[in-house]
């Protein structure tokens, strides 16, 4: 993996300062951009619901995310940030995750608690579906089965 250049970190810096929400709002509060801290993520979440919408706050902190990670640094969206927004619109940790993990659901960043728990809830239904449709197909082969035992009885 290659050390991005000095260049390529001013240029996410100005990119994040005109065009990221975070970054705009973090100018004003004359904060760093790139690098910033968890904390100011965090607060930027606090304080710009319900201004802003759920969805572009999540954008615009993968987006802060990426350019991080991308430029070789510390990813600043942590569980403080992931915090911030089960504040704002908790999701519940999954009911099939043990309870010793589901702090750890907590923890993880804010889209991916979203897709974690609308794949666990689609798997849930999916599961309710399958073992209804088992149940009914079990109470029509009781039902075939008597109907045979009571021919064999009046046959008999």
């Amino acid at each position: 993996m290659s050390v991005p250049s000095p260049v390529q970190a001013a240029l996410a810096r100005q990119y994040l300062e005109a065009h990221n929400m975070f970054g705009r709002w973090a100018t004003v509060r004359k904060l760093p951009v790139l690098p910033t801290l968890p904390a100011h993520l965090a607060d930027f979440v606090s304080n710009s619901f319900p201004a802003a919408k759920l969805e572009e706050l999540i954008l615009a902190t993968e987006e802060v995310s990426r350019l991080h990670t991308g430029n070789g640094l510390a990813d600043p969206v942590t569980g403080q940030v992931a915090s911030a927004f089960q504040a704002i619109a908790p999701i519940a940790p999954p009911r099939s995750w043990p309870t010793e993990h589901k702090a750890s659901f907590l923890q993880l960043p804010y889209g991916l608690q979203k897709y974690v728990a609308a794949h666990e809830g689609r798997r849930e239904k999916e599961m309710r579906r399958a073992q209804s449709e088992a149940a009914a197909v079990r109470q029509k082969l009781r039902e075939a089965e008597k109907i045979d035992g009571d021919k064999q009885n009046v046959a008999a």
